[in-house]
């Protein structure tokens, strides 16, 4: 595989996507309907002056839609200022007590492909007697309106 850019921050991604589209010859149009995002959102984000910004949502659909991978690649060049960097924050967090463990946010939300593949995975881990009951639900989310379902517990 051939690199098609060097990307060290979110202006040069911005301007690595824009350019890998024009070479496809996609219009944003196309590119709006493929990445299914809403319609005129492409030429939003790939503007000269861009009113939107390539986020956790649009990152994934974008990338797929372009047919692009994204590599994270270590800097050999930096390792020594990065090693020096390292030993000097080696006992920073000594005298620092942590309250509590804050959640992390899933990097993967808003990824259809991610939650394609996890739903897969739920229903076919899931027994019969489960599936069954989920669709029961789902039907009575249908017919009901959602006031009427229950959280599961």
């Amino acid at each position: 595989m051939k690199p098609l850019a060097v990307i060290r921050s979110i202006g040069e991604l911005h301007e690595a996507l824009r350019r890998r589209s024009d070479a496809l010859g996609m219009s944003r149009n196309e590119l709006d309907a493929i990445a299914k995002l809403p319609d005129n959102y492409a030429g939003k984000l790939f503007a000269p002056v861009p009113m939107k910004t390539i986020g956790k949502r649009t990152l994934c659909p974008i990338m797929g839609a372009l047919h692009v991978e994204l590599w994270l690649v270590a800097r050999t060049d930096r390792a020594v200022e990065i090693a020096r960097r390292i030993k000097s924050l080696e006992n920073a967090d000594a005298t620092m007590p942590t309250r509590s463990k804050r959640r992390r946010a899933n990097i993967f939300k808003g990824c259809a492909e991610w939650g394609q593949l996890m739903r897969a995975r739920a229903v076919a881990l899931a027994s019969p007697r489960q599936r069954q009951e989920s669709a029961r639900r789902a039907a009575l989310a249908r017919w009901n309106g959602p006031r009427n379902v229950r959280a599961q517990g």
